[in-house]
């Protein structure tokens, strides 16, 4: 659980960057990092311990193979990229600027 918080902290300061920007842009940036993140734990798990944890190798995109599976040896797929994607977006757009407010409201008081 202490990894999924420090991923999450590493997120918000990359992506706080990002705060004023397109949403598209957010989404994009987000998919990119969670899905670069998958990816290398997956291969460091691999290697390091000789453990692959899951697979996405089974995962297709409209009956075809899935571009990202392809690319990335079945370590993540479109579908979860999007997922950090939108995880992003949310945690940027709607969540962050409410946990702020409510920050700077209990320093206020």
């Amino acid at each position: 659980l202490g990894d999924v918080y420090k991923r999450q902290v590493l997120m918000t300061m990359v992506l706080n960057r990002f705060y004023k920007k397109n949403p598209i842009i957010i989404f994009l940036v987000s998919a990119l990092l969670g899905a670069s993140f998958e990816v290398f734990v997956g291969w460091f798990m691999q290697t390091a311990f000789g453990v692959v944890s899951w697979s996405y190798s089974h995962i297709t995109l409209f009956g075809l193979p899935d571009p990202l599976v392809v690319l990335t040896g079945g370590r993540t797929c479109t579908g979860f990229a999007c997922l950090w994607g939108l995880g992003g977006l949310i945690w940027i757009k709607l969540l962050l600027p409410r946990l702020l407010a409510l920050i700077s409201l209990a320093m206020t008081s």
